[in-house]
């Protein structure tokens, strides 16, 4: 059983780590939940590439591609708010 703990060298830890802390950043609206969300993703990639599950590469890809959107919007957003407030 422990064997399998450390049979993706961690990483599918770290997605889980990172995943849980990105969605609880972003409920709290903050932008580094987008980042976080982006790394645990880049984990989980790596984890389906090692494991070779082509649904969950497509998957990760997809959810790193709509944080980005998301983190980069967010940040548009911001600017387009401080320009109407001056």
């Amino acid at each position: 059983m422990f064997d399998s703990l450390l049979q993706y060298y961690g990483l599918d830890w770290c997605a889980l780590a990172f995943g849980l802390m990105g969605c609880h950043l972003i409920t709290l609206g903050r932008r580094e939940g987008f980042l976080l969300t982006i790394v645990s993703c880049a984990c989980g990639l790596a984890t389906a590439m090692m494991s070779g599950q082509i649904g969950y590469i497509f998957y990760n890809a997809a959810v790193i591609f709509i944080m980005t959107r998301g983190l980069v919007g967010g940040s548009r957003k911001r600017a387009v708010v401080a320009l109407g407030a001056e």
